[in-house]
């Protein structure tokens, strides 16, 4: 019994102690925040972000169904330089990765993709919904993603304050997530603290205006392409902001200043940079234009490739690659 007293001690005594370094490595990021996990007024914003992405207006399916044919192989080329890769495609390739985390759900798309190309054989995922984590969860196993070879993991977190595990990822990665993410410079901290040697950070998300509160001179130029389209390919009338009940509390929260964050602390491998006419290609059917009019859709890809070429005009997508600043370039690149 005196044994048994003695291991139980001495697990008491480490338990505690990780507990207590893990909370000063905790409180030692918190200047990193811009608000605190006990502020009242992000808790209720936080539960209703949460509420949203159980039923958004436009799911992941409708918004990846819009990167087909041509304008798939046309945003394809502009992120990696090849119309026949994507970006997952091409992050993939800088693997092997045996151990990747995502931060932020698709609802299991991009998960179950991931996987299925054998982009890691463990898979961490992040998302502040339970519900959302449970559809993602239902939809890697539908692919027979896992269980099986691969592993896939599921854990909901506010990605403001998540607690990633130290050194222990090959790549974090995130798509359409990060503009929804209010202390930027804690998850990147966090993130930083997360990766291995080597480790790989890549970034495909939204880095427009804030609240999708477009410039004038951007809008303008995107709606003066629109205007030239027949109405019978346009969704809208004319290029508008987007409606509130539209948007989630934290939507595009800090949109503008992910890429100038994200430089500050991380080296680039890769970046890329597109949607210099943000909302347009949203706006239109882009299959349609394609099947009866495919000269008109070169004509918008132009106009986009030009506006892309002004420095007055903000690009508002980003494919980026980083890794920690010290790390050696090794077969990760």
């Amino acid at each position: 019994m005196s044994a048994l007293r003695a291991l139980w001690g001495v697990w008491l005594s480490r338990h505690f102690w990780n507990l207590r370094f893990r909370s000063r490595q905790h409180r030692s990021r918190l200047p990193d925040m811009r608000v605190a996990p006990a502020d009242p007024r992000y808790r209720e914003a936080a539960a209703a972000e949460a509420a949203f992405w159980e039923n958004p207006p436009l799911n992941t399916a409708i918004l990846e169904s819009v990167q087909t044919g041509a304008f798939a192989r046309f945003i394809n080329e502009s992120y990696t330089g090849d119309p026949a890769v994507s970006w997952m495609e091409d992050l993939v390739r800088r693997g092997p990765f045996t151990r990747a985390a995502v931060l932020g759900s698709t609802q299991g798309l991009r998960e179950a993709s991931w996987l299925r190309q054998g982009g890691s054989r463990d898979l961490d995922v992040y998302d502040i919904s339970s519900k959302v984590l449970a559809r993602a969860r239902r939809q890697v196993r539908a692919e027979g993603m896992a269980p099986g070879g691969a592993r896939a993991r599921f854990y909901r977190a506010d990605l403001s304050f998540v607690d990633l595990p130290e050194s222990s990822y090959d790549v974090v990665w995130t798509t359409a997530c990060l503009h929804h993410v209010t202390n930027l410079e804690y998850l990147f901290s966090t993130v930083e603290a997360a990766l291995r040697p080597q480790g790989l950070l890549a970034i495909h998300d939204y880095i427009g205006e804030a609240r999708f509160a477009y410039a004038p001179e951007r809008r303008s130029r995107a709606d003066e392409v629109f205007q030239q389209v027949p109405a019978r390919f346009r969704y809208a009338d004319e290029i508008l902001p987007v409606p509130d009940d539209f948007m989630s509390p934290f939507e595009a929260i800090r949109s503008n200043e992910t890429r100038e964050i994200v430089e500050a602390r991380f080296e680039v491998v890769h970046l890329a940079l597109a949607d210099a006419l943000y909302p347009l290609f949203l706006l239109l059917d882009l299959a349609a234009i394609e099947r009866e009019e495919p000269a008109l859709l070169d004509a918008i890809f132009a106009a986009e490739v030009a506006a892309r070429r002004d420095p007055a005009l903000r690009k508002c997508s980003m494919y980026g690659v980083f890794r920690r600043r010290g790390d050696q370039a090794g077969r990760r690149s």
